[in-house]
């Protein structure tokens, strides 16, 4: 028999959270478990209960659902539904205006059901003594002593206070106390029979409800009792269902409001704190039950599951787990007093100007709190207390400037789209005796082979990685360029072109997948844009570099330039080797240490500052919420299903009702993308100029080299200010710009096309439509494209989607790459004006489809698009943000922040 010596525990306080913390501790062994109760019998103040469903999730692993849904007359479901509903009230056409929704809803209980339910579940071996007023107590090294106003005096060994308020147990802490808010509000009781009869409809009834002003204080005297006449006219002009409420209070009372400056600590060396001996809740969010409950739980279960002899690193375990957590609702609940509380003013205190309420006061005032890492950057922590945003430093250049490593890590990457644009570059094709169709098929046939490298890119890349399947990409990037430039047929050259393309397609995914990966959030789109930068440069590379070739004798013209392109692909490979790993794919194979040591490397700190620096933490758990957000929807539906099934499914989501609204933004943006016209410029330039008017090899040569450069210089200041412009504007801009440009050549083509050599200024003029739609272009949806895809998808929809994205890209491409030299032959102003009329069909397509993405929260990227995709991911996150602790460290650095 173990003669091990049994942890006395004691629970001061019979209220919600001590009982939870009693039943939570019924499976631990060896403990002697006591409670003390100060009133006569246990019992309850208050009428209603707010179980939200985290706490719900507690009380069912506890055991008590069974016994919970008997008293709960809705019933439950999983579905995620409306939980709180809040009105603007002080007017009698009131309406709603913001909603919640969770999972399971706000589940609402009677308070003394909950509490007869607790009791029911206290263990047997727990003693309970009543009538047992803690008046204080004392603690040392090896027990605590208590001190009863009845004169009784015993020892514990742990002892838990959920005294509430007025907690003597939280006088060992030395915290100031509670003091007054500064308002009241009315309480009272009505019987739910007798108001659902009178009022059938009331919007009461059906959950948890708040009728809300615009903060109008109501004048009125302190805490006492009240009648409903008072409270009627203190009310007055409200909309109906508020006195609806108010005149069915039996006996109704006016409170005073009071909160709790904020502890240190829930934890000394022998004694924990839960519920509002803590964490004071003011009533409005209907938040202090349930944070009670979970209080008890979590240090019930922390015994019960490490065992007794553990108890100072459990104390110190329920402390980080619970300080942060409970944090953030009394922070939201106390703004929520001053919407609709009565004034109070002259008789107790506003809130107090000293140093410890200080945050409290600042997310009050909806002031947003700022924390600087000492390591370069800050966090803005938002007045509702949990949503933030972070940088390293700031936009544009100087952003550039300081994350100058993972700036370098971009731009080996973005050699792969070097690659795509030098292959767009090279005009070699005159050189050929070909028809028509055959030069477009020539150009489409690359499109094609891009096509099936785009949608087998993202598979591989997650399977395997990032790196390593850009090395394979430049691989067959490699054997294609050395087939074309080898080629002793025209079939040799198709077959080259094809197997290049498949490099060229996958290189368009991964090199995006990968720089959105490793890059900073305030220069992300910066340099995702470097994509079409790379682009733009492998065209005007390939392109000059084939004039100057051009008088070569033989085929030496045009197998020079398509040799040299082996050499980007080549110095790719060898950076491959060099470039590290994406952080977001180590956190999803589970690789936290590596994933660490990526993202040190990429911000430039060592791994001792990476460690510390809550900038890399956050980012590290942002990574970490993304990926379990992925194993969650589709790691435990699917595993059952064969690899293929489950793709496919995946696949099928994205025109699901949820996703295909987003799912056209990205294919249609890409359509857009190619039926501007751009590649057609690039593919059949040097025809395109001569259709304009202008005449000799090296003059149409040169001009439509041009094109290259300009492009070139318009998507500089894009890379630069991306980020402060937004997107619809540069879309919009962009796109009715082009339409004049390209109706604007049309018209010259009509007029003047039978006598160019007397209009030759016309066709000069031509030439500056042309470089007006090719900045327009470049400004607009060439870099737009690349970066919107990625933007507008839920976290765990967003790499399927970028890839179908990016294979409209390809798509579209081929059939351009096709079809233009068909319909240059027919008509030269036919085809301009077609590129017009798409041009314009975008404006009208990004005026009234395309959201602005810069700077928008999921939720409101829901509304746009009318889908509760992002509402129900946004639940899902945010329970995994409380898991993994990212919301406590956000509240932490607040709260640290204002505090200094």
């Amino acid at each position: 028999m173990s003669n091990t010596k049994k942890l006395r525990i004691a629970i001061i306080g019979g209220g919600i959270g001590g009982l939870t913390c009693a039943v939570a501790l019924r499976d631990c062994p060896n403990i002697e478990l006591t409670l003390y109760e100060q009133a006569a019998q246990i019992t309850e103040i208050g009428a209603g209960i707010t179980v939200w469903p985290r706490t719900w999730m507690f009380l069912k692993s506890m055991g008590l659902e069974e016994d919970l849904l008997t008293i709960l007359p809705e019933g439950y479901s999983d579905e995620p539904k409306l939980a709180f509903e809040f009105r603007m009230s002080d007017r009698k056409d009131g309406f709603t205006f913001h909603k919640i929704y969770a999972k399971g809803g706000a589940l609402c209980f009677h308070r003394q059901e909950i509490q007869k339910t607790l009791l029911k579940h206290v263990p047997e071996h727990c003693r309970i003594h009543l009538s047992h007023r803690l008046s204080r107590c004392e603690e040392s090294e090896d027990c605590v002593k208590m001190y009863f106003e009845n004169g009784l005096e015993e020892t514990c060994d742990i002892l838990i206070g959920a005294d509430g308020i007025k907690s003597v147990t939280r006088e060992l802490f030395q915290n100031n106390g509670i003091f007054y808010t500064g308002s009241q509000v009315f309480r009272g009781l009505i019987p739910k029979d007798d108001f659902a009869k009178s009022y059938p409809t009331h919007k009461a009834l059906d959950g948890p409800i708040q009728y809300l002003d615009e903060g109008k204080p109501v004048d009125g005297p302190t805490i006492r009792s009240a009648t409903t006449e008072e409270a009627l006219h203190e009310f007055s002009g409200w909309e109906v269902e508020v006195g609806q409420l108010l005149g069915s209070i039996e006996k109704p009372s006016r409170w005073v409001i009071r909160d709790l400056r904020p502890m240190k600590t829930y934890v000394s060396r022998r004694i924990a704190l839960v519920g509002d001996s803590c964490h004071n809740m003011t009533p409005h969010l209907g938040a202090g039950a349930g944070q009670a409950m979970e209080d008890g739980y979590v240090l019930g279960r922390l015994f019960s599951t490490a065992g007794p002899e553990k108890w100072e690193r459990i104390l110190q375990a329920y402390n980080h787990l619970r300080f942060m957590s409970a944090l953030r609702p009394a922070y939201q609940a106390i703004p929520s007093s001053s919407d609709f509380c009565s004034d109070g003013s002259g008789t107790y205190s506003r809130l107090p100007n000293d140093a410890a309420n200080s945050e409290t006061r600042q997310l009050l005032n909806g002031e947003p709190v700022v924390h600087s890492s000492t390591h370069g950057g800050q966090i803005t922590v938002h007045p509702n207390g949990h949503s933030y945003t972070y940088t390293y430093g700031p936009k544009g250049l100087a952003g550039l400037a300081l994350n100058r490593y993972a700036l370098l890590c971009a731009v080996f990457a973005s050699i792969g789209g070097l690659s795509f644009g030098y292959d767009q570059g090279v005009d070699f094709m005159t050189r050929w005796p070909i028809s028509p169709l055959e030069e477009g098929f020539m150009t489409a046939v690359l499109e094609l082979g891009a096509l099936v490298g785009a949608l087998c890119a993202g598979i591989f890349a997650d399977n395997y990685s990032r790196r390593f399947s850009m090395f394979i990409s430049c691989i067959i990037f490699c054997i294609g360029s050395t087939l074309q430039c080898g080629a002793r047929s025209l079939l040799h050259l198709f077959i080259g072109r094809a197997i290049g393309g498949v490099g060229v397609g996958a290189l368009s995914t991964l090199s995006p997948l990968y720089m959105a990966e490793i890059s900073p959030p305030e220069v992300r789109g910066s340099l995702m844009a470097l994509e079409q930068f790379a682009i733009v440069l492998g065209v005007v590379l390939g392109f000059w570099l084939g004039y100057f070739t051009r008088d070569i004798p033989g085929s030496a013209s045009w197998r020079i330039p398509l040799g040299v392109q082996i050499i980007p692909a080549v110095i790719l490979i060898l950076g491959c080797t060099f470039l590290p790993a994406s952080p977001r794919l180590l956190v999803l194979q589970g690789r936290y240490d590596e994933a660490i040591a990526s993202l040190a490397q990429l911000r430039l700190r060592s791994l001792a500052e990476a460690q510390e620096d809550p900038l890399i933490q956050i980012e590290f758990l942002e990574m970490r919420v993304e990926a379990a957000m992925i194993h969650r929807r589709f790691g435990t539906a699917e595993n059952s299903k064969s690899a293929l099934s489950a793709e496919w499914i995946a696949w099928k989501r994205l025109f699901g009702k949820n996703y295909r609204d987003r799912t056209m933004v990205g294919i249609l943006i890409a359509f857009f993308q190619q039926w501007s016209g751009i590649n057609a410029l690039l593919y059949y330039g040097p025809i395109l100029v001569r259709n304009i008017g202008l005449s000799g090899g090296n003059v149409t040569l040169l001009v439509s080299g041009g094109i290259g450069i300009v492009q070139f210089l318009a998507v500089l200041p894009v890379i630069a200010y991306i980020d402060k412009w937004g997107r619809r504007p540069l879309l919009r801009g962009g796109s009715i710009a082009m339409t004049c440009s390209h109706f604007s050549i049309s018209i010259l083509i009509i007029l003047f096309a039978s006598d160019w050599t007397a209009h030759s200024t016309a066709a000069w003029i031509g030439v500056g439509f042309v470089y007006t739609f090719t900045a327009a272009y470049g400004m607009s949806f060439g870099p737009v494209a690349w970066v919107l895809p990625s933007e507008v998808f839920p976290l765990s929809m967003r790499s399927k989607g970028v890839a179908l994205s990016t294979a409209s890209v390809w798509v579209n491409n081929f059939l351009i790459g096709l079809i233009t030299p068909v319909t240059l032959e027919w008509s030269a102003a036919g085809t301009f004006m077609m590129f017009a009329v798409a041009s314009f069909l975008a404006y009208i397509w990004v005026t009234y489809n395309v959201p602005e993405t810069a700077n928008v929260s999921l939720e409101e990227i829901d509304e746009m698009f009318k889908s509760s995709a992002g509402r129900e991911e946004s639940i899902l996150k945010a329970q995994i943000e409380e898991d993994l602790g990212l919301r406590a460290l956000i509240v932490r650095l607040a709260r640290d922040e204002v505090r200094d």
